[in-house]
């Protein structure tokens, strides 16, 4: 039965979408030339870094010696965030890890530092400082490139990285790039910056309308993305996890509470995050932005050139008082890359990407499908070595997700997991913080078996810090988005093992888009995860959701500073019979029941 409706719903939405591209009035602009498999490879020397090993060793690396000495530049650092400056990237490792790693090593498997980066400040911080002290080289691979404050800081730094000689690679997920083709251009002018795009329109691309008709006129292509994040600097130090460049995703927005979670590695780790990278790099599914425009190379440099003038007045001493931003992170920790190397801990670190040939082999059927006497499929790595670990625990699992679509094998696996005794908690989005709410319209079905089950499940609320508000308070059609969201992807198993990556768990992460992970077995590090963890399952900050009668409702703690006005309170707290959510989010929510599942 629920096949057939979906079908019905399917068949509307293709109807809808048909309706929109015959309405648009589309300017096609064809690309004068086609790229060669030729395109691919960097027209910068191959860097080739030292073995890793190497930086933990006794002796000094011979670069600090000449770290005092930096290369002329003509443009100032920005001073008023750290002021003090800092010695090259491979001699802080050196100094601050060699004496725990001599330890550390002397356990098998235990080779990789770790650092967890759940401050949106700090995440920024941490990012600012492996570029101020990155000498050879940069590596950003991510989902999406986003405009804002936080973006125009970090480029500033990769440009000033890239003009001292460091060479800059930036590999972007082309769809969330739409319209920003001469942003692109701009960056990959410079000599040292090369700019490249994942499974990108090649033709059509003249504005932002078409390349949407594009988009939508071969809907597979929507979930065949490249949803990884991940930055490396030298080969030595590397981050993952959730967040994607934006002011969001470092706090930079306004009045936005966004919860994320990414984590800096050092140490093996590192060589296979590089190698990833790499395989992406040169892969066919990669194209440079320099197909698309390899003309007015001066004028992109004189535009470079007016962007980094326009940051940097940002950033002058006088005017950090009156942005609360630039003082917040002038505040933060002045040497963030000594602090956080001077608290890491060490463990066993395995990381896992998938292929990017994934997207031209993705799994079939679309739906998340768990494999079959648990082998680890090739164009779904994460995900199934995520399924292997939770396989394996004892005790207790604590999932983490944004946008929560388990399908019926990954539900049917919680629920039997749950009946032989493993204590599952879930955290999830609310309709009311959910940044993208048309993902609710398959949630409910999951949601309510797991809850039958017995499995408990919370979900983050929308407005944390003040009373809730009365449904007829919400505005109706307000277009923007909540003031809080879940966006970290974190499983904790038993205590002891952790999971932190791109994916969230749903049939797009696991079938169409390509993803990264890091499983962490290293205890402190998975406590750290649990306190954070049960500190969001507060009253203040999420619903406990509950089954009452068959029918599930929303259950807030008795602790809670609530509203007089919300309905049926009682010494206990606060039960809501009806989903929490603005009446505009209810319609987005409507509109997800009727679009094919394996596209949320």
């Amino acid at each position: 039965m629920r096949d057939s409706v979906r079908i019905c719903r399917s068949m509307g939405v293709v109807w809808m979408l048909l309706l929109l591209s015959a309405c648009a009035n589309v300017l096609p602009q064809h690309l004068k030339n086609t790229p060669s498999s030729q395109s691919h490879q960097t027209s910068l020397p191959k860097f080739s870094d030292a073995p890793l090993v190497q930086l933990f060793q006794k002796q000094q690396d011979q670069h600090n010696q000449s770290s005092d000495t930096q290369p002329v530049n003509t443009h100032k650092p920005m001073d008023t965030i750290m002021p003090k400056k800092l010695r090259d990237l491979r001699g802080l490792v050196n100094e601050h890890l060699h004496g725990r790693m001599g330890d550390a090593v002397a356990q098998a498997g235990v080779d990789s530092a770790i650092y967890p980066l759940s401050n949106g400040i700090e995440a920024f911080a941490a990012r600012s400082a492996l570029i101020k002290n990155a000498k050879y080289s940069l590596d950003l691979q991510y989902y999406t490139l986003q405009k804002g404050l936080s973006s125009r800081l970090l480029l500033r730094e990769v440009v000033i990285a890239a003009d001292r000689g460091v060479r800059v690679r930036i590999l972007l997920d082309d769809r969330e790039q739409l319209g920003r083709d001469k942003e692109m251009l701009m960056l990959n002018a410079h000599p040292n910056i090369e700019v490249r795009l994942f499974n990108p329109i090649k033709r059509y691309r003249s504005n932002i309308v078409s390349r949407w008709v594009v988009f939508l006129s071969n809907l597979s292509s929507l979930r065949r993305r490249m949803h990884i994040k991940m930055w490396l600097a030298d080969g030595v130090l590397g981050i993952t996890g959730g967040r994607n460049l934006g002011d969001r995703y470092f706090n930079a927005g306004d009045a936005d509470n966004f919860s994320d979670m990414d984590v800096l590695l050092g140490g093996a780790v590192v060589d296979k995050m590089q190698a990833g990278f790499d395989d992406y790099w040169n892969s066919e599914q990669v194209m440079s932005v320099d197909a698309f425009d390899a003309q007015h190379l001066e004028l992109r440099r004189e535009q470079i050139s007016r962007m980094l003038l326009s940051t940097s007045r940002l950033t002058q001493l006088e005017r950090v008082s009156r942005h609360p931003y630039l003082q917040a992170l002038k505040d933060t920790e002045q040497e963030m890359l000594p602090f956080v190397l001077s608290k890491v801990t060490w463990g066993q670190v395995d990381f896992f990407m998938d292929p990017p040939s994934k997207i031209k082999h993705y799994p079939d059927p679309a739906h998340i499908s768990l494999s079959s006497g648990g082998e680890i499929r090739p164009n779904t790595l994460v995900f199934d070595n995520l399924i292997r670990a939770m396989s394996q625990a004892k005790k207790e699992i604590l999932i983490v997700s944004p946008y929560f679509l388990p399908g019926d094998e990954l539900t049917q696996f919680l629920i039997d997991l749950h009946n032989t005794g493993i204590r599952i908690n879930i955290l999830t989005n609310s309709l009311q913080s959910n940044d993208v709410p048309v993902v609710n319209g398959h949630y409910d079905y999951y949601r309510d078996r797991l809850l039958q089950a017995g499995i408990v499940m919370y979900e983050l609320r929308g407005y944390p810090d003040v009373p809730a508000l009365p449904q007829w308070r919400h505005p109706i059609f307000s277009i923007k988005g909540s003031r809080t969201a879940l966006h970290s992807k974190v499983v904790v198993i038993d205590g002891q093992t952790s999971f932190v990556g791109s994916m969230n768990l749903d049939p797009c992460s696991v079938t169409g888009n390509t993803e990264v992970g890091v499983l962490i077995r290293q205890p402190a590090f998975a406590e750290q995860m649990r306190q954070l963890f049960f500190t969001q399952l507060e009253p203040k900050f999420s619903f406990e959701l509950r089954q009452i009668q068959g029918k599930t409702v929303w259950y807030l703690g008795g602790d809670s500073n609530l509203d007089e006005t919300q309905p049926e309170r009682s010494r206990t707290g606060t039960v809501f019979t009806n989903e929490p959510g603005s009446l505009w989010r209810k319609l987005q929510k409507y509109i997800g029941g009727w679009l094919p599942e394996h596209y949320m």
